[in-house]
Formats: structure tokens, C-alpha cells, sequence
């Protein structure tokens, strides 16, 4: 059976063209890849390359064993390997160094894809369904997704919202945390290495021998992505662990609600000019972007030190600022019809909002008030008890007004009796001296009188 080396798709012995995806099958392969049609341990059979990285090369393959397409990593690492076409062994040379470099990276890729394959049925991570050793070397099998890259469906799609990148990426978030618990990192998350697909969001690419490629400076410059890759990993003795990958997912988030590659962390160290996303103009609530930063903090001291911590980050309620309490003010009772009560009351409260100083009220005093607006008689003086007081409706409120009936049974007022008294003497005295004064003037008038009587009588 012929199979086509792209698409795995059944062919016909002599066709040129696959009638499926309709290429060339002449097309020549690179000459370090495995050839196609390869079979590997009887099972499966090898096709094109789908990708080839620093430390390996994936193929698309075929499970005879389950009549199923797979996806097929072969640990090659660039710069140590070479591969004899007409054997499809591979080599590493006979130096102590590079052959330790190799045996070791190989048994970390074969240790790894053991402990991946337990995370098979996590969402998030592409399912391992085999390892093995053949060609000198070792090959991993997974399940062959199809779909995008999420760096193609950006290209395509364009920006995502925050709220978009945080649910897509949520997957791959929560089935990460579980691979980091078991002591496993990823070392290389991108958005060359998400995949999406109609099953989900799925983390492809394991670095399975990443923390032995990266000693080595001759490969480091493949090994990384510039703007992913935090600046412990460009250190020969840089510490990582969960922070890494958290480092390089808040990298790629940053890629998809900004469509902008973060600066790269080496340039960062001597000088940050990553700018947050809301300086870019991005729509970004201060929890998320608070997030977002810790993440993509330049030393890992800094940052978020793990997953757990970054989801929770990223979810977590908004703090509400605490709003004191103030007691309710009791409703002022107004007496039914008290249309005056309840004018002085309104003028009351509005002089409470008011910035004049306050006073306090003696409860018992009565209180005059103006009402805003209000126009009173010029001739009449009103007087208005405090708000909430209830008038004797036998009470008669005194008022001046020049037409006002007094009440047949009112006793005026007859003054004080001290100054009755003095006004009485002082009438006595002036009623005396008005009395001496006639006397005088009719002596005076006698005396008159008789002078001139003499007179005459001369």
C-alpha cells in the first residue's frame, strides 16, 4: 500500500499527485530527515516533516497498527547529529563530550516522553501514545492534530481581546499546572506551539531534552525564541523551573491582545522599554494587566513563580473599595396640616446642607425663621415654634397687626408696678407745683390791684 507523504492518504502505485491533497510526491526532502515511506519498528511509516527544531524533527506518520494517522519526534539535535541516508542511522561523532551530550539528551527525551504519556487525557497537552528506541536514537508518538498554529490564526485573525486569549488559553494553563507538579517544564511555549483545533487548544513540543541542549552555546541562539524565552534561559547556569513557562505563556498572551512580539528579555535586563498593553491603547482592565506584567517580570524573583498562581491571578475578583456606613437619619414626624411646620423644616434641612456654621437649638426655644422666598406682611411679625412642636390649640399666638380683633376676654398688659408707681408721685409733684404757681400769681395780681387803686385815689 502507498501512502502520500504529506497527507498520509491512500494512493495509487503509479500516481504522481496525491488525489486527496493534490501534491507532488516527487518533491525531495531534506537530506537529514528520515526518508518517506521509512518504516519504524514495523508499525509506522514515516512521511514529510512536518517541523524540525533545535533538538528533534516531527513527521507526519502512520499507526498500522490502528489504521490511524500519528504525528512522529525523532531526537535529532541540531549540531550533534548526523544521519546516514542509506541506513537512516544517525551518528554523534566519538568525542567524549559529544557523545555524552547525546546519550544524555537522548535518555532525558526517553524519560520525559514517559512521563508525558501519563498526561494523555489532559485537554490542553497533545496525548503521547508511544516512545521507543530505533536508528540509534529515539522517537516519540503522538496524536496527529489538525488545525492552526495559534501564530497562524493570529496572522489571520488578528488581535484577541483579553477576555478571548484568557479563555483560549485556559486549557492549556490548567493542564500545564499538572505537568509542572510532576517536575516537568516546557521550556519553549510559544505561539508557534499551540495548536487549534476542532478538539480544543492543545500545547504541542515538549522540550523534553531542552535542559541539556541549553548548556550548550553552540545551539542556544536555536533553542530560544527571542521575545518567549525569559533571561534565566539564555544563562549556562540560569535557574528554571515553573516560572520559565510562565514567563513564555504571559509572553504569548502578550502577543495576542497587542499583535506585538514582546521586547526580548536580554534587552530588558540593562533597559525595560516593554511597554504595559494599555499604553498601546489596548482595552484592558488594571487586574489583568497587573497580571500580565508579574508575569512577564525580567528576573524571576520578580515574577509569578508558578501557574497556580498566575490563573488565580488573572481570575480573581476585583477588590471593591469599602463604603463606610452612615446611620439613616430618623424622618421628622410632621403634624397633619402644619403647612408652617413643615416650611420651617425644609428650611431647616437646606441650611443643614449648607456651609454656614451650625448651631444647636435649645429644644425649648422658640425659634424665629425666615422661609426662602417667602413674603410676609410688613406689618405682621411672625413667631413659629421649633420643628416638630405641637401649639396648644388653646394657645393664642401673639401678632401685630394693625387689623386684629382682640379677644373679648384678653387682659392687656398693665405694666410693670415699680414704674406705675413712679409715674404716679411724679404726677403728684407736678399737680403741687402748678397749685403754688396760681398762688403766687394772685398775690401778685392783688398786689397790682390795690397800687393801683392809691394811685387813683390821689
Amino acid at each position: 500500500m502507498i501512502y502520500c507523504k504529506y497527507c498520509m492518504s491512500e494512493m495509487d502505485d503509479d500516481s504522481r499527485f496525491c488525489a486527496r491533497c493534490g501534491r507532488d510526491q516527487s518533491r525531495a526532502e531534506p537530506i537529514h530527515h528520515l526518508k518517506a515511506g521509512s518504516s519504524l519498528i514495523g508499525r509506522y511509516i514515516v512521511g514529510s516533516s512536518l517541523g524540525e527544531g533545535g533538538f528533534g524533527i516531527t513527521y507526519i506518520g502512520r499507526d498500522n497498527l490502528y489504521d490511524t494517522k500519528v504525528a512522529i519526534k525523532e531526537y535529532y539535535p541540531a549540531g550533534y547529529a548526523n544521519r546516514d541516508t542509506l541506513a537512516s542511522t544517525v551518528s554523534y561523532g566519538n568525542t567524549t563530550d559529544r557523545v555524552d551530550y547525546f546519550k544524555s539528551g537522548k535518555a532525558r527525551f526517553l524519560r520525559e516522553a514517559k512521563t508525558l504519556a501519563k498526561f494523555s487525557g489532559e485537554p490542553g497537552i497533545v496525548s503521547v501514545q508511544n516512545f521507543f528506541e530505533a536508528n540509534n536514537t529515539a522517537y516519540l508518538v503522538m496524536e496527529l492534530l489538525e488545525g492552526y498554529t495559534l501564530k497562524a490564526y493570529l496572522k489571520k485573525q488578528g488581535r484577541l481581546t483579553p477576555e478571548q486569549a484568557l479563555e483560549l488559553l485556559m486549557p492549556v494553563m490548567e493542564s500545564l499546572k499538572k505537568v509542572h507538579a510532576v517536575g516537568l517544564i516546557h521550556r519553549d511555549i510559544s505561539p508557534d506551539n499551540i495548536m487549534i483545533t476542532r478538539k480544543g487548544v492543545k500545547l504541542l513540543d515538549f522540550g523534553a531534552a531542552r535542559n541539556v541542549s541549553a548548556q550548550a552555546n553552540k545551539s542556544l541562539s536555536i533553542m530560544l525564541k527571542p521575545g518567549y524565552a525569559p533571561e534565566e534561559q539564555y544563562r549556562s547556569r540560569g535557574e528554571q523551573g515553573p516560572w520559565t513557562d510562565v514567563y513564555a505563556l504571559c509572553a504569548t498572551i502578550y502577543k495576542c491582545i497587542t499583535g506585538k512580539t514582546p521586547v526580548d528579555s536580554t534587552q530588558r535586563v540593562f533597559e525595560d522599554e516593554l511597554k504595559r498593553p494599555s499604553e498601546l491603547g489596548i482595552d484592558v482592565t488594571p487586574q489583568f494587566e497587573d497580571a500580565l506584567m508579574k508575569g512577564l517580570a525580567v528576573f524571576s524573583r520578580n515574577r509569578i513563580q508558578n501557574i497556580d498562581e498566575l490563573i488565580k491571578a488573572f481570575t480573581k475578583e476585583p477588590e471593591e473599595p469599602e463604603v463606610p456606613i452612615v446611620p439613616e437619619e430618623p424622618e421628622e414626624t410632621e403634624a397633619p396640616g402644619d403647612s408652617e411646620t413643615q416650611l420651617m423644616t425644609e428650611n431647616k434641612n437646606n441650611a443643614a446642607d449648607s456651609d454656614e456654621p451650625k448651631y444647636e437649638e435649645d429644644p425649648g426655644e422658640t425659634v424665629y425663621q425666615e422661609s426662602s422666598g417667602y413674603e410676609e406682611d410688613p406689618g405682621e411679625t411672625v413667631y413659629q415654634e421649633s420643628s416638630g412642636y405641637e401649639e396648644d390649640p388653646g394657645e393664642t399666638i401673639y401678632q401685630e397687626n394693625p387689623g386684629y380683633e382682640v379677644d373679648p376676654g384678653y387682659t392687656e398688659y398693665q405694666g410693670d408696678p415699680y414704674q406705675i408707681k413712679v409715674n404716679e408721685n411724679l404726677n403728684e409733684e407736678k399737680d403741687e407745683t402748678t397749685s403754688l404757681a396760681l398762688v403766687i400769681f394772685g398775690i401778685i395780681a392783688a398786689v397790682g390791684a390795690l397800687i393801683l387803686l392809691l394811685s387813683l385815689a390821689m
